[in-house]
């Protein structure tokens, strides 16, 4: 079979409210599902972002009383280190287990 070239990509959260638990499923679920095709060998490309566009957006600036491009960067900085500490999180969760379970193997 032939590689084939794949781009993927995650529901974008909106730029109005925070990243949840569904987010980060989502996210992993996909990660995990694009590492799988990169080991068939496939090109396979993740894209995620916020969506930055439209009502809600300005509605929820108009009610903090900010321009949106000022919600925007904000909520942007908020999900970039949600995910950083999350990811660092599941990866120290996942050491601490392969640690508990070659100990017990020994």
């Amino acid at each position: 079979m032939a590689n084939r070239r794949i781009l993927v990509t995650s529901a974008l959260p909106y730029a109005n409210g925070e990243i949840h638990l569904g987010h980060l499923l989502e996210y992993i679920q996909t990660d995990i599902w694009v590492r799988f095709q990169k080991m068939q060998g496939n090109e396979c490309h993740y894209v995620c972002a916020d969506d930055a566009h439209g009502t809600p957006i300005m509605l929820k600036a108009d009610e903090m009383d900010i321009d949106p491009e000022e919600l925007i960067s904000g909520i942007s900085e908020r999900h970039q280190l949600i995910l950083k500490i999350s990811i660092l999180s599941l990866v120290n969760s996942i050491q601490r287990t392969l640690m508990r379970i070659v100990i017990s193997l020994s």
